[in-house]
């Protein structure tokens, strides 16, 4: 049980805490850079205040680096393109990140001028979605360990009485040999 919860706990406390609002000029972007040190859940909420869509892009370094020189790049599947509202909840695993608001052309959304964008990103650790597969998963394994703790009851005692029986004939034996 101790193995299973170690998998969906993160390696490491982290401290992914942005909650900013920011202006974001046409053509232009906004990017915030962040380590995962473990398998880690994330959430982002994003709100284009003036109502503009943007695109909103998760990017390793390398395509990072790709996106800001204008060379064709790769986005993890976790970005959105043409929003004016974003909540999602994903888990990333280990690795250099950036995320980026983008207000140009480049992705998908035509910008309109200028976008005032508030944005939360954090990571968390929510227990109820803990307890919805613990629970089962410690359930499962009580019961398993009891079955096996009746099918050796069971198995031990049938041999103790098989033992008497064996004992039982060998004395009325002695007695009848006698």
């Amino acid at each position: 049980m101790v193995i299973v919860v170690i998998m969906f706990v993160p390696a490491q406390a982290q401290a992914f805490d942005f909650d900013e609002t920011v202006t974001i000029e046409e053509g232009n972007y906004h990017a915030r850079p962040f380590k995962v040190e473990g398998a880690t859940l994330l959430r982002y909420s994003v709100t284009s205040v003036n109502g503009q869509m943007v695109d909103l892009l998760l990017l390793n370094p390398e395509n990072f680096e790709r996106y800001r020189d204008e060379r064709a790049f790769e986005y993890e599947p976790e970005s959105e393109t043409g929003v004016v509202f974003a909540q999602k909840d994903f888990m990333l695993f280990p690795g250099d990140y950036y995320f980026v608001i983008d207000n140009s052309d480049r992705v998908g959304t035509a910008p309109e001028g200028a976008v005032v964008i508030s944005f939360q990103f954090e990571d968390y650790f929510p227990l109820g979605d803990l307890f919805d597969i613990i629970l089962p998963i410690t359930i499962t394994a009580v019961l398993a360990i009891i079955i096996v703790i009746i099918i050796l009851f069971l198995f031990l005692g049938r041999n103790e009485k098989k033992e008497e029986m064996f004992h039982d004939r060998r004395e009325n034996d002695s007695q009848k040999k006698q």
